[in-house]
């Protein structure tokens, strides 16, 4: 009897080992030390067209990559937010209302189906008359930026501004 639960122990034991080894091993398999090199390039490069297609009025990208439940807020923790709809609409705007929207630097965090784009972007705008502007407008802001692979593709769903690296001030 004692001779039989050993035996029976022993080759539990053995499979429960080599049960760990597998999992183990599928664990370590998915998880890559490397970055995705490709998808980073596209996200970086798509990232600069979303930037550029604000500019000259691209609709056809922005309706092809803004995310349904889009939002861009305005400053890190609370400001003004603008919805899908509303970044449509700023960027069919006629004439446009940015000069430029410039990324300057960025990088990606890539999280499997989610990645972060944190960068700086310089921008020149139009005045806005509800602020009383007469004179274009020239700023520099960090920003963060979350995009999902959703359908088969990458779309943006966030812009948060995280800080004014140069506030807004006339161009000079």
């Amino acid at each position: 009897m004692i001779k039989n639960l050993i035996i029976i122990f022993s080759i539990l034991f053995i499979a429960g080992c080599k049960t760990t080894k597998t999992i183990t091993k599928l664990q370590t398999s998915t998880v890559s030390s490397k970055p995705d090199s490709t998808t980073i390039s596209y996200l970086l490069n798509l990232d600069r067209k979303i930037q550029e297609a604000v500019v000259i009025g691209d609709s056809l990208l922005m309706d092809s990559v803004l995310a349904n439940d889009f939002l861009f807020t305005h400053g890190f923790m609370n400001g003004g937010q603008e919805d899908e709809a509303k970044w449509k609409q700023l960027a069919r705007r006629n004439p446009p209302l940015y000069f430029y929207r410039r990324v300057d630097s960025a990088t990606v965090e890539l999280h499997g189906d989610i990645a972060l784009v944190l960068g700086t972007l310089s921008i020149k705008r139009r005045p806005i008359a509800r602020n009383n502007e007469t004179e274009n407008y020239c700023y520099t802001l960090a920003y963060v930026h979350l995009y999902a692979f959703r359908k088969n593709r990458w779309q943006f769903l966030s812009h948060r501004t995280a800080k004014s690296v140069m506030p807004p001030a006339p161009c000079k």
